[in-house]
């Protein structure tokens, strides 16, 4: 009896679409010059996790691997992983594609916008940087919902297959445990996570500043 695996992954289908992928090599190399012009742009020593979090989400992830690579198949060796991942890659699936859309044109710039307020001292920048950052985050969640709301409906049928989630193979550890339950819900806990600290930081950017007395 042949094998009811829904993966199809080996490494020499892998190698053979990546050594054609000439157009998916342009683009993530024109994305990593663009996010270190953005780095180096007005540098500044320090800007900490957040600062990273969001260049890095706004190129990599949501421009690139969500958007570009995965959903318009602008990277054939990032579309054939996700594929394998989520079915729902292989067929033109609606949620999929509001939520790539949303993660290409709206999330990606916006990460990006935030990353440069970072380089900026003026209190308005500075506002504007800590909105961006609870409205991003919290559509980030949102999209991860959506996203995994579907095949939790569904019984994870596009992305187990009829055999399960449990069946612990090194490609279901892989593709699913790892790269869609784990890494998904990293999009929950640390959006959440960046809430909660730009909400302090916006309360004492808006908190009035005690006026020095001068002295006679």
């Amino acid at each position: 009896m042949g094998s009811t695996s829904r993966y199809t992954f080996t490494f020499e289908k892998l190698v053979e679409v990546s050594s054609t992928d000439f157009v998916g090599h342009s683009v993530a190399g024109t994305l990593f010059v663009l996010a270190l012009i953005t780095h180096f742009y007005n540098y500044r020593k320090g800007l900490g996790f957040t600062y990273w979090w969001f260049l890095v989400n706004g190129y990599l992830i949501h421009l690139y691997m969500d958007g570009l690579a995965a959903y318009f198949e602008y990277s054939k060796t990032t579309h054939y992983l996700y594929s394998q991942m989520d079915a729902r890659f292989l067929r033109d699936d609606k949620m999929v594609a509001i939520v790539s859309l949303g993660e290409t044109f709206v999330m990606g710039p916006l990460c990006i916008v935030i990353a440069l307020l970072y380089k900026s001292t003026k209190l308005e920048h500075n506002l504007l940087r800590e909105v961006l950052i609870l409205v991003v985050s919290a559509f980030q969640i949102c999209g991860t919902v959506v996203f995994c709301a579907q095949p939790v409906w569904a019984g994870f049928i596009e992305q187990c297959g009829a055999e399960g989630c449990f069946t612990f193979s090194i490609f279901n550890i892989f593709f699913f445990w790892f790269s869609f339950v784990f890494c998904d819900s990293i999009w929950i806990w640390q959006p959440i996570k960046e809430i909660v600290k730009s909400y302090r930081r916006l309360e004492l950017l808006i908190k009035p500043q005690p006026q020095k007395v001068k002295k006679n």
